[in-house]
């Protein structure tokens, strides 16, 4: 129930419209209970021998059969376009209120995903990230239309319906009623493995998504290594898998289903043999046994969707604990706080200039695993001071610039930045004051411009073209067919890593911030842009703190010093020159 009302709490925006989908639900009901009784009087006035209504008689005065039953049909025309037009505003309403509900559900999920640490990410699979919100997110949407509304529709027509069955014969009425015992049963026989079924079947489907997407990533190693029969073989693995469970599902749901129409087919049957035996007897006219059938099929279509009702709301809710389980995850903000080992010291006063001073004192650092990256770690950059970090891979050298942006928490010690622990700082000005270019480079969809002034994007396009030149961009932008205006991603143009690489340093060297962090800047480009890249990097970090992760010895003459990391600890060497 706590999952329901979770999951119904995403239309609390829109509750003049929940409110007003009840009014419209109860007048579709009401009409629907109607529509029978009209023709039921035709037969019975018309065809048979009772008097008209005394209603008509009041309304029309002394009239014929014929007469009668003209107004009759009119009374039908009429109540079936009133049924028609409510029904369509309701059915019209309760989708745009439902697909309003998708869109906030997915907001959120988007938004939350934004503040999640790397941590989570490590531990999930984007394909099934990309799985829950894309379509898991549809759960909400079939709990609000499904379980709320059309539940309850069903219920109250048959409330309404059993009212009226019981007032026109008691002994049918009981006969229909006699087989919800029965519904009932089944229905809690099968919820449990209907909802099991469901979420398994997700998760399959999920599988399949994610080796799609790396089979992507990874197509020219794929190709190059021509491993297509053996990637071929994974994926047939799993889409058999996904196969089955979707199957098993489904053949669930339709022996569930089965035994539903068949428990209706029983009670139609008994019905139908004891509704005609009356007829015979006279103790039913022809019209009120009209209107029971009627009502018999309009009862027993809410009891199926009800019992139908049963797969699909399983189904939604296996969708939705997936959809909340990352809604429900630690936010970075929050597990940085929650940090037991070092506790965060009380927020300090909000400071309104950054100068760049950056002081390790004591700093530990290991992964989920325990395996130590990084060992009581002490050293002092100071403020305009360009510092390269050294080292064989998987050293820690990307870790330490993490810990700065605090996209992870030390196990133990303290960061500071101008004699500030970090973990006082909002995380958000912590980051407007560092600009870094990652060793991926990262293009969003967009124009090249849009990119580059990702982080500034009011920026003045003399401040996009000198950042540009600086990361030696400008040249090979401008031979594009649309220059800064060329758009970029997945399905646009295709640029190589180098120079994706140098955007990616544009955006940070634009971004002007008192720290700058350049993560292997000089990857992908030839000897002749390295050492250009190099210099223009010696002009523009100048009145910077900069933090350089590389391998270049061309950068080796202009740093002040360089930091090489050695099992888990950093040696503090100065550079000859200075």
């Amino acid at each position: 129930m706590k999952t329901l009302f979770r999951a119904l709490s995403f239309f609390k925006d829109n509750a003049t419209h929940v409110y007003l989908l009840f009014v419209l639900m109860s007048i579709t009901i009401l009409t629907q209970l109607i529509l029978p009784w009209p023709i039921a009087l035709a037969i019975d006035c018309s065809i048979g021998k009772k008097p008209f209504p005394y209603v008509l008689s009041m309304a029309f005065g002394n009239i014929s059969k014929v007469e009668g039953l003209i107004i009759l049909g009119s009374l039908v025309l009429l109540t079936y376009l009133l049924h028609i037009f409510v029904s369509t505003t309701y059915n019209n309403l309760l989708i745009r209120t439902g697909l309003a509900g998708l869109m906030r559900v997915r907001l959120a999920l988007f938004n939350k995903l934004l503040q999640l640490s790397p941590r989570f990410f490590s531990k999930m699979q984007h394909g099934d990230v990309v799985y829950r919100a894309s379509w898991d997110t549809f759960s909400i949407q079939t709990l609000f239309q499904q379980g709320l509304f059309t539940v309850s529709s069903a219920v109250l027509t048959i409330g309404l319906m059993l009212i009226i069955m019981f007032q026109i014969n008691l002994t049918l009425a009981l006969i229909a009623l006699g087989t919800v015992p029965l519904l009932v049963a089944v229905i809690r026989g099968f919820v449990n493995p209907m909802e099991k079924a469901g979420l398994s079947a997700r998760d399959a489907d999920s599988s399949v998504s994610v080796s799609v997407e790396q089979s992507i990533v990874a197509l020219p190693l794929i190709q190059a290594s021509v491993t297509e029969s053996r990637e071929y073989s994974r994926f047939q693995e799993k889409a058999f898998t996904a196969f089955s469970k979707r199957y098993k599902q489904h053949r669930i749901e339709l022996i569930y289903q089965g035994l539903i129409m068949s428990i209706f087919a029983l009670g139609t049957a008994f019905i139908v043999v004891s509704g005609g035996l009356q007829a015979m007897e006279k103790t039913i006219t022809i019209g009120e046994l009209w209107v029971f059938l009627s009502y018999l099929s309009q009862f027993y279509g809410p009891l199926t969707q009800i019992s139908y009702a049963g797969s699909t709301i399983s189904t939604a809710f296996a969708g939705v604990n997936r959809v909340l389980e990352i809604l429900d995850a630690e936010s970075i903000h929050d597990s940085l706080i929650a940090h037991q080992n070092n506790p965060v010291p009380p927020a300090a006063p909000v400071k309104k200039k950054i100068n760049g001073q950056i002081r390790f004192s004591e700093v530990h650092f290991s992964y989920e695993n325990n395996k130590t990256i990084l060992n009581n770690l002490n050293f002092t950059i100071q403020q305009g001071e360009s510092v390269l970090l050294i080292g064989p891979s998987g050293s820690g050298k990307t870790t330490l610039l993490m810990l700065i942006l605090r996209f992870y928490e030390p196990d133990h010690g303290i960061i500071t930045i101008d004699d500030i622990d970090i973990r006082q700082m909002d995380p958000k000005d912590l980051r407007n004051s560092i600009a870094i270019s990652f060793q991926e480079a990262f293009l969003l969809p967009g124009t090249i411009l849009e990119n580059i002034a990702y982080s500034v994007p009011n920026a003045d396009m003399k401040d996009v073209y000198s950042a540009a030149e600086l990361a030696c961009a400008d040249d090979f932008i401008k031979k594009l067919s649309k220059g800064y205006h060329t758009s970029v991603g997945e399905g646009f143009s295709q640029l190589s890593t180098g120079e994706k690489q140098r955007i990616n340093i544009a955006r940070a060297l634009l971004k002007k911030s008192p720290i700058l962090i350049l993560d292997e800047p000089l990857t992908g480009l030839d000897e002749e842009n390295q050492k250009k890249l190099a210099n223009n990097l010696k002009l523009a970090v100048e009145g910077r703190t900069t933090l350089i992760v590389t391998h270049n010895p061309d950068m080796f003459k202009w740093a002040n010093k360089i930091l090489k990391f050695e099992n888990g600890c950093i040696k503090e060497l100065y550079t000859p020159n200075l």
